[in-house]
């Protein structure tokens, strides 16, 4: 994939960084003169010195060939300057921005900028995400943290593990389901059983392995990415 990365500093050499290691064919563009030569002569890849908003620089920066366009400028209405040129100039079928204000997302969303990601909002939903987890996980640690019991609640119908039968279960040699209680019900399981929207699982497992065994129960199905 053909990307390019428009101004930012620390998260766009992090993203470069990460990008080349996947043989993407990266481009950046920044305004910053000395921060250009630090991001060629260390990541090794074609850098442009200019204004990123400007139509005339990114097209010397070859946007029209891009497949992807991510906008890091610390200014927000930068970023949506360039995720508008990028849409509506450019035609670029994906695009992504940053921005610092969270109250832009949706302003940047009603505007048809669908890739909007603010740190913000990410800290907001780790914070609920460990909220969540501790409402929906109770372990109970025996024999000095050697042993287990979970007792997790599955309250997402899109766990990846809803629908499984327990032989159709990986990583089984770390953790044994117990028992299911299922609204009114205890359920002994076998292998043939198959797990259900909104049962209450109670795992054995190994103190070490709980996180992991936790992790697995809880995946979600992952979504289809928006083109």
């Amino acid at each position: 994939m053909r990307i390019l990365v428009a101004g930012g500093r620390n998260e766009a050499d992090f993203i470069i960084k990460k990008f080349k290691e996947e043989k993407h064919q990266i481009t950046v563009v920044n305004q910053d003169v000395d921060y250009c030569k630090y991001l060629s002569k260390e990541n090794h890849v074609i850098v442009y010195n200019g204004d990123p908003t400007l139509v005339s620089v990114l097209n010397e920066a070859g946007i029209q060939q891009a497949d992807l366009v991510v906008a890091l400028c610390t200014k927000d209405e930068d970023n949506f300057v360039i995720c508008e040129v990028a849409s509506k100039v450019f035609n670029i079928p994906r695009i992504i921005c940053t921005v610092t204000n969270p109250k832009n997302v949706d302003v940047f969303h009603s505007l048809g900028i669908r890739s909007v990601v603010s740190s913000a909002d990410f800290l907001v939903q780790t914070i609920q995400a460990e909220v969540n987890f501790e409402n929906v996980v109770k372990s109970l640690a025996l024999e000095q943290d050697k042993i287990a019991m979970l007792e997790i609640k599955l309250n997402s119908p899109d766990l990846a593990i809803i629908g499984k039968t327990l032989a159709q279960l990986e990583n089984t040699r770390l953790y044994t389901i117990a028992c299911i209680y299922r609204k009114t019900q205890v359920v002994i399981p076998s292998g043939n059983t198959e797990i259900k929207y909104g049962d209450k699982l109670f795992v054995v497992t190994t103190y070490p392995d709980k996180d992991a065994v936790v992790r697995y129960i809880q995946k979600k199905v992952p979504k289809e990415r928006e083109q």
